[in-house]
C-alpha cells in the first residue's frame, strides 16, 4: 500500500513539473512516426505501380518534415516554455518604497542651496524604518 502511494506521489510531482515537456516530447515522437509510416506507404505505392518519377519529391518532404517538426518542437522547449518574468505592480513598488505614508509627503527644504545634503546635515537625528514603526506603534490606542 505504501509503494503504491509513493509511486503515486513521485508520479503526480513529475507529470505537475514535466507535463508540458512530456507531451511535447510524445508528439515530436509521434510526428516522427507519422512521418515515416506516410513516407514508407508512398514509396510502396510508387514501387508497386511503377511510377516512380517524383520520389524524389517524396524524400525531399520527409526530410523537410523531419527538419520543421524538430525546429518547432527547440523553440517551443526554448521560447514558450521559457519561465515567465514577475512583474511588480506600480503600486506595490510604491508601497514598498514608501511603507508610511507620513514619509510619503515630500519635505520641502528650507532654501534651495548647492548641496543637496545640507538638509540631512543639519537634523539633529535620522530616523529610520524602526523609529517610524515605533512611533506609530505609541500613537495607536491601546484596546
Amino acid at each position: 500500500m505504501f509503494r503504491f502511494l509513493a509511486k503515486s506521489a513521485v508520479a503526480t510531482v513529475i507529470w505537475k513539473r514535466y507535463n508540458r515537456v512530456i507531451i511535447s516530447t510524445l508528439t515530436l515522437l509521434i510526428s516522427y512516426f507519422l512521418i515515416a509510416a506516410l513516407h514508407s506507404d508512398y514509396t510502396d505505392y510508387a514501387r508497386s505501380t511503377g511510377v516512380t518519377g517524383f520520389l524524389w519529391l517524396s524524400y525531399f518532404a520527409k526530410w523537410g518534415g523531419y527538419v520543421l517538426v524538430t525546429s518547432l518542437y527547440y523553440w517551443y522547449l526554448k521560447y514558450a516554455l521559457r519561465p515567465k518574468p514577475k512583474k511588480r505592480d506600480d503600486a506595490f513598488a510604491q508601497t514598498r518604497s514608501q511603507p508610511n505614508k507620513k514619509r510619503a509627503q515630500p519635505q520641502q527644504p528650507s532654501e534651495p542651496s548647492a548641496d543637496p545634503f545640507a538638509d540631512i546635515r543639519r537634523k539633529d537625528r535620522l530616523k529610520n524604518r524602526a523609529d517610524f514603526a515605533m512611533q506609530d506603534h505609541r500613537s495607536q490606542p491601546k484596546d
